[in-house]
């Protein structure tokens, strides 16, 4: 089953208008969105687990690509740690991508992505130190940092294998002692395309069948 679909994070739903199968999570009472399993705008079960205590929004800035133009972070805590379930419609080959960092400030921290629950296999480890990025940067889901502006033409997704019905993205406050918090943007996750097959493996060869066609 072929899908794609991704979450923005920010403060308030009409900040800005989200792109086809993107879905917003946002404060809600002053309190972020704990996880719901109905799909919404295309994108299947989302939210916050277990404990929403320390996750805080902001929107900064609608005149940027509207996947950056707020952010969910965690508030001060050592090594403070939430965890964000997005369910997946199929298993198996997949691109994730993402962007992590705030127009404000630095952010910093770990990010950990696992197949299913926190604890799981490990799909994908970012570190960003205390202060890794800076303000108007985004880290992408294979480490590199990018202006805001170049972000969107610029960022790459990273293969990974689902083989459970969901995915956790973990934020750490792993530096917050003497750091910045780490503050999340845009979580995207698709189906890989299926590897295109070489001509001679579908006996595609012209010069080869006609002779036979002339026979």
């Amino acid at each position: 089953m072929a899908y794609d679909q991704a979450v923005a994070f920010r403060a308030t739903a009409g900040y800005v208008t989200d792109g086809a199968n993107t879905a917003y999570t946002i404060l809600v009472a002053g309190n972020a969105e704990s996880y719901n399993a109905e799909p919404r705008n295309g994108v299947s079960g989302f939210g916050w687990l277990t404990t929403i205590a320390n996750v805080d929004a902001r929107d900064r800035d609608n005149t940027l690509d509207v996947r950056l133009a707020g952010i969910e972070f965690l508030t001060a805590g050592s090594d403070l740690q939430r965890n964000f379930r997005l369910d997946v419609p199929a298993t198996g080959a997949a691109v994730f991508h993402l962007a992590s960092g705030d127009t404000a400030g630095a952010s910093g921290g770990l990010i950990t992505v696992f197949d299913g629950n926190a604890g799981g296999t490990v799909l994908l480890t970012l570190d960003q130190g205390a202060y890794g990025v800076t303000a108007n940067h985004c880290m992408d889901a294979t480490g590199t940092i990018y202006t805001d502006a170049a972000w969107p033409g610029s960022e790459s997704g990273v293969a990974v294998n689902i083989t459970q019905d969901h995915i956790t993205v973990q934020l750490d406050n792993k530096y917050s002692a003497g750091g910045s918090p780490v503050a999340l943007r845009y979580v995207r996750i698709a189906s890989a395309a299926p590897a295109a097959f070489p001509p001679e493996l579908l006996g595609g060869f012209p010069h080869q069948l006609m002779p036979i066609l002339a026979m």
